[in-house]
């Protein structure tokens, strides 16, 4: 896609989550910035990889985002 063909794009109304709204709003200078960081970044990389379903075995690296309780700590309420 071009640089104006980007511009074009990002004008026209779309469904969630793509917040079309927002891209509307901006100027095509802010709208040129951005598609020039976007292809600053190069090819792109691996894909993600497919969603594991609760229960099965993670098999790739993780973060866990729940709190974790510091080893030797004692809960106090």
């Amino acid at each position: 896609m071009t640089e104006e063909q980007w511009v074009r794009f990002a004008r026209v109304e779309r469904l969630p989550p793509m917040p079309w709204f927002n891209l509307r709003d901006m100027s095509d200078e802010d709208l040129r910035a951005m598609y020039r960081f976007i292809r600053a970044l190069g090819p792109k990389g691996e894909r993600a990889p497919a969603p594991v379903a609760p229960g099965t075995p993670i098999t790739t690296p993780f973060i866990v985002f729940e709190p974790q309780r510091a080893a030797g700590a004692v809960e106090s309420f």
